[in-house]
């Protein structure tokens, strides 16, 4: 886990807080979104991305985040509207929405170093 958070340091340039509460954004989402036995592979290549889960930001429900969160999902299918939640979520950690697509091929490259391919497929059905 910490070696993802200073690769995530180091090549975004954002403080660790930062690189912790994305990462529990998206392990949040993963929780939400992916069985639970899809989810513990995660887990098996990141330990403590459960932990992180839980201590993740909440989304904004209502509002703006929340029409577009809507709106991405109608037109753009779920990774769209996945996209728009994780948005809102990085936004609490001060965090701005191109940090998302930032975010991710690193979280994926992370897991499919370690875990392989398969379980890097459970983290990319997320995106797309």
């Amino acid at each position: 886990m910490q070696a993802l958070i200073e690769q995530l340091t180091s090549q975004l340039n954002i403080d660790p807080a930062q690189a912790e509460g994305g990462l529990g954004a998206i392990a949040k989402l993963a929780q939400e979104k992916l069985g639970s036995g899809d989810f513990s592979q995660l887990t098996d290549v990141i330990p403590g991305f459960d932990t992180m889960a839980a201590n993740a930001p909440e989304a904004e429900s209502g509002g703006l985040g929340g029409l577009l969160g809507s709106a991405m999902s109608a037109f753009g299918g779920e990774g769209a509207g996945n996209i728009a939640q994780l948005v809102g979520m990085f936004d609490k950690v001060g965090l701005d929405a191109d940090m998302v697509t930032k975010f991710a091929p690193i979280v994926m490259d992370f897991v499919q170093t370690q875990g392989g391919d398969g379980v890097m497929g459970l983290l990319k059905k997320l995106f797309s």
